[in-house]
């Protein structure tokens, strides 16, 4: 999962491109352009606006445009090809390691991909590389990976990350250009992870017994480029086209585990429990709950799907992305055990003045909400804090 940075934050504390990841290895940064570059970039008393990207990092809110040319006999050639730079996950943005996505045509929304020493032919006694067609990202595949140098004032070059891998020519070859399109923005807000001040908040416990949950704290916020997620009723192409990043949003609230009212039958001070809990519960697009059966995990995804009006709906999440969520639970004081449901049995005591007529017992659940860019939910993920609970009477 990834946090925002400012373009313009690099050029004033240059230092920032190596600052630590801020959520573990599967983090990383995104850089967004911002009113201070866009006033920067303009130029002749603010006529023209210059779109090149001259420097490191690559920002992730804007469609770049590679632009490469070739001399043939008497001309020039220009190329330009349109993609989405992203930051490969756990390496700070000093690393200038990314993943390119195509951002146009036939393979829109997947990744380029780097021939490997096998790749080579030979053609009029000429060692040829032959570039490998993009394919939807594998994020443990290095052949997916490239390492941009500068060779040049506003000049780019890229090679694989594999000892044995040749990017894209478009990429390998020296002095590509990028600029920047003002048409194809992606509107990335602000995110800053969890906000270290409320990351281990209680919400407040002022709601009536009758409310089955409490008000919610937001507790912080992500982007998650696409590629780390699934939706299988989608092509990567139509997945990028509707929501290049997802946002994903962390929030704690008390959740009502039981209640009864006083039957009046000379125990009424006392309550016991006896009810199971389920530690993680994911529900789809806002609706029902997926059961444990109806959840696979293969080639590095975890797939949850429901059953609606006879049709089956998936969604993926990458296991890097879940990893981060259970990670940010654990910081949160969240207890993984070994079993799906815990049994909650106890027994609690009323110890105010004048009795009472109504109990609820709750629980603290840490939830992950994952929306598309338009604002539509697409999962929910609830983590229950099954030791830290709290009873409510009225």
């Amino acid at each position: 999962m990834f946090v925002t940075r400012p373009l313009s934050l690099f050029k004033t504390s240059p230092e920032a491109v190596s600052e630590l990841l801020p959520e573990g290895p599967n983090s990383g940064y995104l850089v967004t352009t911002d009113e201070e570059w866009e006033n920067e970039a303009r130029s002749c008393g603010g006529l023209f606006k210059d779109k090149r990207i001259k420097d490191f990092p690559f920002p992730q809110n804007r469609i770049l445009t590679v632009e490469y040319s070739e001399y043939h006999g008497q001309h020039w050639m220009f190329y330009h090809d349109k993609v989405l730079f992203v930051p490969v996950i756990g390496q700070p943005l000093s690393a200038n390691m990314y993943y390119v996505i195509m951002a146009q045509g036939k393979y829109k929304g997947q990744a380029c991909s780097c021939s490997k020493e096998e790749d080579k032919s030979t053609y009029c006694f000429c060692n040829h590389i032959r570039d490998i067609k993009p394919r939807p990202l594998d994020f443990s595949n290095i052949y997916q990976q490239v390492l941009i140098k500068r060779c040049g004032k506003a000049q780019f070059v890229a090679s694989s990350i594999a000892s044995d891998g040749y990017a894209p020519r478009f990429l390998r070859r020296k002095g590509w250009r990028v600029y920047a399109s003002s048409s194809q923005q992606i509107p990335l807000h602000d995110v800053n992870g969890v906000d270290i001040a409320v990351r281990n908040p209680h919400p407040s416990s002022d709601f009536p017994i009758s409310n089955t949950r409490s008000m919610s704290v937001v507790m912080g916020g992500w982007h998650c480029p696409f590629m780390f997620i699934k939706e299988e009723d989608t092509t990567v192409k139509g997945q990028m086209e509707r929501s290049p990043f997802y946002e994903m949003t962390l929030e704690r609230f008390w959740e009502q585990i039981f209640a009864c009212e006083n039957s009046y039958s000379g125990q009424e001070n006392v309550v016991a429990i006896n009810t199971s809990v389920k530690m993680e519960v994911v529900r789809l697009f806002g609706e029902e709950e997926v059961r444990t059966e109806d959840i696979r995990v293969g080639d590095g995804w975890v797939w949850f799907r429901i059953q609606k009006s006879g049709a089956k709906r998936n969604v993926g999440l990458s296991l890097p992305m879940l990893e981060s969520m259970r990670v940010e639970a654990k910081r949160g004081d969240w207890v993984e055990r070994e079993e799906r449901e815990v049994r909650i049995e106890r027994v609690d005591e009323f110890k105010g003045d004048g009795g009472w007529s109504r109990y609820g017992s709750y629980v603290l659940v840490d939830r992950f909400v994952l929306k598309r860019m338009d604002g539509s939910l697409v999962l929910i993920c609830d983590f229950r804090h099954t030791h830290q609970l709290q009873a409510k009477w009225e």
